[in-house]
């Protein structure tokens, strides 16, 4: 979920699933992650890449939030998308 801070994620989580989890737990748990590289293990035929915005949603009443996102895949290997902060 992208987010431009843990408070919101904190409520957003909890509105959207249900589970409260702590905002304070949220960035402690994403500074241990490991974000890996995508490797290809065969040649690259073809690659794709996008960029535009999404409307993120909102509580009833409040204006919309647009973002900008890029998005890249490498066909039958990888893919992935981003919010550029």
């Amino acid at each position: 979920m992208g987010n431009e801070s843990f408070a919101n994620a904190e409520r957003d989580l909890k509105m959207l699933t249900g589970i409260y989890v702590p905002h304070s737990t949220q960035h402690r748990l994403l500074e241990r992650y490991e974000f890996s590289s995508a490797q290809a293990t065969e040649q690259v035929e073809a690659l794709s890449i996008d960029a535009g915005n999404v409307r993120l949603r909102t509580h009833e009443g409040e204006e919309s939030i647009w973002r900008n996102y890029k998005a890249v895949k490498v066909h039958r290997l990888c893919r992935g998308s981003f919010f550029p902060k």
